[in-house]
C-alpha cells in the first residue's frame, strides 16, 4: 500500500515511516502542500496523510488542490487529516470538505497501522457498495459474513437489511429493526448538532466517517467506528445509505485499563515497576554515553504495620499517598519514583556525577519524610530505611541493581533505621574525594589555577575556522587537569558557579577581542549554567564582559542545555530576550538528549543546535536508523532556519557523512583537540597569514 505523507515536520514524517514501513506500507514524503500535490499526481498513492497546519499551503488548501488536480479523489483515495490542535471547527470543516478521517497528534503509534488498515478497508468496501445495487447482490456473501456490522437503509432512512455482525454487536435481530429508523440505536450522548453535521457531510460528499456512541438492545452504551455512504442510481437519485461499523468499546476500555495498570500504581498514581524499568533503561543508556551514574534507591517505611494496626488500612493508604506526594518534591522531575507495593518505594536518580550526589539526595529524602504527617487529625512521624545501588559500579541491569539495593536497605534497617546504606563499600571514599574536590576548587579559584582551553569550530563546506568553544580547565599544581564534567557540578553545589561563570565570560571575551585585533574575526561560545540564570545577574555579567573587553556582542554565543531552558520558562525567556537585545546569539548543547526536545524551539529564539556527540558516534556504524536521526535533526534546523553544529566528530567517515547530510558546522578531535591559549593563538595567526597570502 502506497501512503503519501504531507507534513512539514520532519520528525513526524520519520516516525510515520518507521511505524508503517515494517507492515508493508510504501511511504512517500512531502514537506509542504505544493510538493504533496505534485507527488499525488506523479505517484497515485493509495492513501494520503495530510497535516492541517503547514506554512504556505495549509492542509485545507492542499486538499482543495488535490480535488482540483484529481477529480473525485475523496472517493477514490482516502485522505486522513493530521493535527495537533483539538479544534471542532477544523474537524467539521475537514469532514465537510470530504476528508476520510481525522487523527490527532500526538499520534497513537501502535494504533496507527490498524487505523489506516480499517480506513482503507472501510473505504474500499463503501466504494464497492456504492457502485450499484447489482454489486450489492454479488457481494451478499461478503456482506453477511463481514466482521464489521453492516446496515443498509433506503432513501427515507428506513432500515432494509442488516448482517449477522450487526446483530452480534447491537443485540438486535433483523426482525427487530427492519423498517425502522437507525435512531433507535441512539445513546443520547451526542447533541443534535453532531447529527446535523453528519447529514450535511453525507449530502455534500456522499460519505461520512467517525466515532459514535450507540446503545445496544440491552441498554448498554457502546462505541463504534463507523463509515456511512450514499448510493445513487444512474440518474444521480439517492437510493440507499450503507453504514459499516466496528465495535471499539472493548478496545477503548481495554486500552485505557491496560495503560493504567501497565504503568501506574492505582493508589498513589506513581509509575509502577514496569514503567520504572523502562525509565531506568533509558537513564542507563544516557549514562553510558555521558560517563555518568544512575542510582537505584529502595525505600521501606519503618514500622508501617504498626500504623495500619493502630489507625486502620484506610489511614495507612492515605499516609502512603501523602508519602508519594512528598517524595515527588524531593527529587528532580527526571527522576522516576514507583511504589512497588505495600510500604516499599523505588526511586531512580539519573545522570549523577558521583556518589556524593546520591548521598545528598538520600539525606534530603530522609529529612522530608521524617517531618510529621497529619492523618485524620493524628500527627504521624515516619522514618525510612534506604538501600542504594549504583549503575554501572554495582551492575548493569535493573533487576540486579534492585536486588542489591534491597539488600542494602536491610543493612540500613540493621543500623537502626531512618538511615541509608550503599551496597558498595566505597561511600566513605567517595565522600572524602568529594570533600577534597570542594576544598581544592575553592583554593584553585582563589589562586587562579583555572584556565580556558579553546576547541575550534569549522564551517563544514570549506573547513574554514569560524569560531571556538571556551572550555574550563583546572590545572592542579601536580599537573593533573580536571575537566568540566567534574568541575561544574561541584561548583554549582558549593556556590562557586556564579563567580566562576562571571570570570569565564570576561576571560573569553577579552581573549577573543585580542584575536580580533590581530585580524581573526571569530565567534566564541561560552557555556552557561542554569544556576547562573537562577542566582547570578547573567545579563549584567554579559554586559560588563562585552564592555570591558570591547568585543562586539555578535561575536559572543551563549550555550545552554535543554534542561536549563526548562528551569523556569518565563524567567528564562525574559533573560534571553534581554541578552538578544544586546546582540548575543544562543546555541543548544546536546540536542535531542533532554526532556523538552522540540517543544522549546517554538518559544525560545535559538540560533544554533549542537547535535549530541552520542548521535555522531553512531554514524560510524553505518546503520540507516542512526543516519536518519541525524538527518532529521539537520532537516529540522534547515526548516526552522537554525544552524546545526555536530560535536564529537572523530573520524573522516563521520565528517563526510555530515557533509553529505547538509550539516553546517563541526567540531571534534578529527579536526582539533581543545587547545591552550597560546597553541590556539599560533594556529589562528598561522591561518590568518595563509589567508592574507
Amino acid at each position: 500500500m502506497r501512503v503519501l505523507v504531507i507534513d512539514d515536520d520532519a520528525m513526524t514524517r520519520l516516525l510515520i515511516r518507521e511505524t508503517l514501513s515494517p507492515h508493508g506500507f510504501e511511504i512517500i514524503e512531502a514537506e509542504n502542500g505544493e510538493a504533496g500535490v505534485a507527488l499525488a499526481l506523479e505517484k497515485s498513492p493509495d492513501l494520503v496523510l495530510l497535516d492541517i497546519v503547514m506554512p504556505g499551503m495549509d492542509g485545507f488548501a492542499c486538499f482543495d488542490a488535490l480535488l482540483g488536480c484529481l477529480p473525485g479523489c475523496c472517493v477514490t483515495m482516502p485522505v486522513v487529516m493530521l493535527t495537533g490542535v483539538e479544534d471542532s471547527v477544523s474537524i467539521e470543516r475537514s469532514f465537510a470538505m470530504g476528508v476520510t478521517d481525522f487523527i490527532h497528534k500526538p499520534i497513537d503509534w501502535p494504533l496507527l497501522v490498524h487505523r489506516l488498515l480499517f480506513v482503507m478497508r472501510s473505504h474500499a468496501l463503501s466504494r464497492e457498495l456504492r457502485a450499484s445495487e447489482e454489486r450489492l447482490r454479488l457481494l451478499a456473501n461478503v456482506f453477511e459474513h463481514s466482521s464489521e456490522g453492516i446496515m443498509v437503509c433506503n432513501a427515507l432512512n428506513k432500515i432494509m437489511e442488516v448482517n449477522q455482525s450487526f446483530g452480534k454487536i447491537t443485540g438486535y435481530l433483523a426482525g427487530d429493526v427492519i423498517g425502522k429508523n437507525p435512531k433507535l440505536l441512539a445513546s443520547g450522548r451526542h447533541k443534535t448538532s453532531f447529527y446535523v453535521r453528519m447529514w450535511e457531510a453525507l449530502e455534500e460528499n456522499g460519505y461520512w466517517q467517525g466515532e459514535i456512541w450507540d446503545r445496544r438492545k440491552s441498554g448498554e452504551a457502546f462505541a463504534v467506528l463507523i463509515g456511512i455512504s450514499t448510493v445513487r442510481d444512474g440518474d444521480g437519485a439517492l437510493t440507499h445509505y450503507i453504514a459499516v461499523f466496528t465495535d471499539i468499546t472493548e478496545r477503548k476500555t481495554a486500552e485505557s485499563r491496560i495503560e493504567y495498570l501497565a504503568h501506574h500504581d492505582p493508589l498513589t498514581n506513581l509509575p509502577n515497576r514496569t514503567l520504572l524499568q523502562d525509565r531506568f533503561d533509558q537513564a542507563a543508556a544516557h549514562a553510558a554515553r555521558n560517563q555518568s551514574r544512575v542510582a537505584v534507591l529502595f525505600l521501606d517505611l519503618d514500622r508501617f504495620k504498626q500504623i495500619n494496626d493502630t489507625l486502620g488500612h484506610d489511614a495507612g493508604d492515605r499516609l502512603l499517598q501523602d508519602i508519594a506526594a512528598r517524595l515527588l518534591q524531593c527529587v528532580r522531575e527526571a527522576d522516576p519514583i514507583c511504589r512497588q507495593g505495600g510500604d516499599e518505594f523505588i526511586i531512580v536518580l539519573t545522570d549523577l556525577p558521583d556518589n556524593e550526589a546520591v548521598m545528598q539526595a538520600a539525606k534530603k529524602i530522609l529529612q522530608h519524610l521524617h517531618e510529621p504527617f497529619v492523618i485524620d487529625g493524628v500527627h504521624i512521624t515516619t522514618s525510612f530505611s534506604i538501600g542504594i545501588s549504583i549503575y554501572p559500579n554495582d551492575g548493569m541491569n535493573f533487576l540486579g541493581l534492585l536486588n542489591k539495593a534491597d539488600t542494602a536497605m536491610y543493612a540500613a534497617k540493621k543500623q537502626g533505621r531512618n538511615t541509608f546504606r550503599f551496597f558498595s563499600g566505597d561511600m566513605n571514599i567517595a565522600s572524602i574525594e568529594r570533600m577534597n574536590m570542594e576544598n581544592g576548587l575553592r583554593n584553585a579559584f582563589e589562586k587562579h589555577e583555572l584556565s580556558l582551553y579553546y576547541q575550534p569550530q569549522y564551517a563544514i563546506k570549506d573547513r574554514r575556522l569560524i569560531g571556538m568553544e571556551a572550555l574550563l580547565r583546572w590545572e592542579k599544581p601536580s599537573g593533573e587537569i580536571v575537566l568540566p564534567n567534574k568541575l561544574i557540578p561541584v561548583a554549582e553545589d558549593i556556590g562557586l558557579i556564579v563567580p566562576i561563570g562571571h570570570w569565564v565570560l570576561h576571560e573569553a571575551c577579552r581573549q577573543n577581542r585580542l584575536w580580533h585585533d590581530n585580524g581573526a574575526k571569530l565567534i566564541v561560545t561560552v557555556n552557561v549554567s542554569g544556576v547562573q540564570f537562577k542566582q547570578g545577574s547573567l545579563v549584567e555579567s554579559v554586559r560588563s564582559a562585552l564592555a570591558s573587553s570591547g568585543l562586539e556582542a555578535r561575536y559572543l554565543e551563549l550555550e545552554l542545555t535543554e534542561t536549563t531552558l526548562m528551569l523556569d520558562t518565563e524567567m528564562i525567556m525574559k533573560v534571553i530576550k534581554e541578552l538578544r537585545e544586546l546582540g548575543v546569539t544562543f546555541a543548544i548543547d546536546d540536542f535531542g538528549t533532554g526532556y523538552s526536545s522540540l517543544s522549546y524551539l517554538k518559544s525560545f529564539a535559538i540560533d544554533n543546535l549542537k547535535i549530541d556527540q552520542s548521535f555522531i558516534k553512531e554514524l560510524s556504524h553505518g546503520r540507516q536508523q542512526d543516519t536518519a536521526i541525524v538527518q532529521a535533526i539537520i532537516q529540522l534546523g534547515q526548516t526552522l532556519n537554525i544552524q546545526v553544529l555536530a560535536e564529537g566528530v572523530e573520524t573522516e567517515h563521520q565528517f563526510d557523512q555530515l557533509q553529505l547530510l547538509g550539516c553546517d558546522k563541526v567540531q571534534g578531535y578529527y579536526l582539533n583537540y581543545p587547545l591552550p591559549v597560546m597553541e590556539f593563538e599560533r594556529m589562528v595567526l598561522s591561518m590568518e597569514k595563509d589567508w592574507h597570502q
